[in-house]
């Protein structure tokens, strides 16, 4: 197979609902251009799956960090404070502003802590979080039955 093939070919996992960029299978040769290889390093995936499965879940010392980064994490609300006439602050509002709603409930039966739990999770360990209420063929979810469109990455 040509290496303009195998970069641009779908990885055929058929499990996730989007496609990978194609930079993520260059990885691949990087090992027949470096001059020397080592055999018995780690080796970790390059998709969130991998690094689960390499760094979350066969190492206790990265669970525990990531663990309590989101315990700490998830106890956040978000909220906004009026400000009165004369420049002052006033009182909170948080939840009952539309605004702040798809945070208060990001899916059916789903909390705030939950979304920042997940958020924190992507974050340690893909390095970035990405959310979406738009669904696995691109409409947006804006009913009851909406839920978060993940992607990390």
């Amino acid at each position: 197979m040509r290496l303009s093939r195998k970069i641009t070919a779908p990885s055929g996992r058929g499990r996730k609902q989007w496609t990978e960029p194609p930079f993520w299978q260059l990885d691949v040769f990087r090992e027949s251009w470096a001059a020397t290889s080592t055999t018995n390093r780690e080796r970790v995936e390059n998709d969130f799956a991998g690094y689960v499965q390499a760094a979350y879940k066969t190492n206790g010392v990265v669970f525990a960090c990531v663990l309590a980064q989101q315990l700490v994490f998830a106890e956040a609300w978000f909220a906004s404070r009026e400000l009165t006439d004369a420049g002052r602050p006033g009182d909170l509002f948080g939840f009952d502003s539309p605004d702040l709603a798809l945070l208060a409930k990001p899916w059916p039966s789903g909390t705030t802590g939950e979304l920042l739990a997940r958020m924190e999770s992507d974050v340690s360990l893909a390095g970035n979080f990405y959310a979406t209420t738009a669904g696995n063929v691109g409409r947006a979810a804006t009913g009851p039955g909406r839920g978060p469109g993940r992607v990390a990455g």
